[in-house]
């Protein structure tokens, strides 16, 4: 994932509902915490998590909470996930490295809690004092960054939250902060100007709920990453598959797959990496592969050009090929069927270079 997209952390994600009454609430909390699993896994991810949020959710009381929440596992029979589990993610999100203020190379900031607010105010009112304090705080350092715009590259950052504030009535897409900033102190030097203090800071932030949420924001090209690595290319692909089953199409079921060992090396080598053009008529391929509605006939792959046999892998797995494009080189995608079911995606070459790896 490019370092131009940064994941904020809203510290209510990692807050236990408290009263927790219901199997409803407590599996909300799980849900969410599962839902970011995916993207804590990415090797390029830049989950951002500001110091002042970890420090203030342990003055609220809101962390550590593993009795706590194997306790409420427990009365609520919830069985989405086992409380280790939960735990482990939880605790990957607080290590992360760098946090926020390191990531935009702040060491500390001063605002004035009575001249900030958030709209809408539910994501301030659902939080303890401490913890207010730091998720505006960390709204303003985003913000700040985001007003300064000195680096003439284009940033994308969101602010990963929980659902629980969506309802039919109400299509909640960004938070925005308002906040006077009166001062503001680099870790080393400074990375750009700043306003005139006091300074009031505005901003806003579009909202992600989940992985898939996040990756739907970004949109496929970006999330395609040049074919940079395996999961961005999995993830595209999936992605695409849910585009194409959100369109309405019907009788259609997913297969499973996977990517070749040389899968990505041959992509890159062929520029369906870097043009976009490439990149999406490859991706669309293989979601809609999966899905069994191809784009293009797919065909056997024969052992010659003269054989009618269709080549077969030590593993009993069964090669097959189909277009990509028709006109000039007139690439193709070669596929590997396995005796379970799961398709391999195994390489892309031109018509007149038919091997499949």
């Amino acid at each position: 994932m490019s370092e131009a997209f940064q994941l904020a952390i809203d510290p209510y994600i990692l807050c236990l509902p408290n009263p927790c009454n219901s199997l409803e609430e407590i599996e909300s909390f799980v849900d969410t915490l599962l839902g970011w699993s995916s993207t804590l896994q990415q090797k390029n991810s830049n989950i951002l998590i500001s110091d002042a949020a970890r420090i203030a959710l342990l003055e609220d009381g809101e962390y550590p909470h593993q009795h706590r929440l194997r306790d409420l596992m427990r009365i609520h029979k919830c069985e989405v996930a086992d409380p280790e589990t939960v735990g482990r993610l939880t605790q990957s999100l607080l290590d992360r490295t760098p946090s926020l203020e390191a990531f935009y190379g702040v060491n500390s900031i001063l605002i004035d809690p009575a001249k900030s607010s958030i709209m809408p105010d539910a994501f301030f009112k659902r939080l303890k004092d401490n913890t207010r304090n730091a998720l505006i705080e960390m709204l303003v350092i985003v913000s700040a960054e985001q007003n300064a715009d000195c680096s003439h590259i284009e940033k994308h950052i969101f602010l990963a939250t929980s659902d629980d504030l969506i309802d039919k009535d109400n299509d909640l897409t960004e938070i925005e902060c308002v906040s006077e900033l009166h001062d503001w102190q680099w870790l080393t030097e400074p990375l750009h100007d700043l306003p005139t203090m006091p300074a009031t800071i505005e901003g806003k932030l579009p909202l992600v709920f989940s992985h898939y949420s996040f990756l739907h924001q970004l949109g496929i090209w970006h999330v395609w990453n040049n074919a940079s690595d395996e999961q961005a290319a999995i993830d595209a692909i999936n992605l695409c598959i849910e585009e194409i089953v959100n369109t309405g199409a019907t009788g259609i079921s997913k297969i499973n797959f996977r990517l070749g060992t040389y899968f990505l090396e041959s992509v890159r080598a062929q520029s369906f990496g870097s043009r976009s053009d490439y990149a999406r008529v490859l991706i669309e391929s293989c979601a809609r592969i999966t899905l069994d509605i191809p784009k293009n006939p797919v065909k056997p792959f024969r052992e010659s050009a003269n054989s009618m046999r269709q080549k077969r892998r030590h593993d009993g797995a069964l090669a097959f090929r189909t277009h990509l494009t028709k006109k000039g080189v007139g690439f193709r995608l070669m596929l590997w069927k396995l005796s379970d079911g799961t398709i391999e995606f195994a390489n892309v070459g031109c018509k007149g270079e038919l091997v499949i790896l």
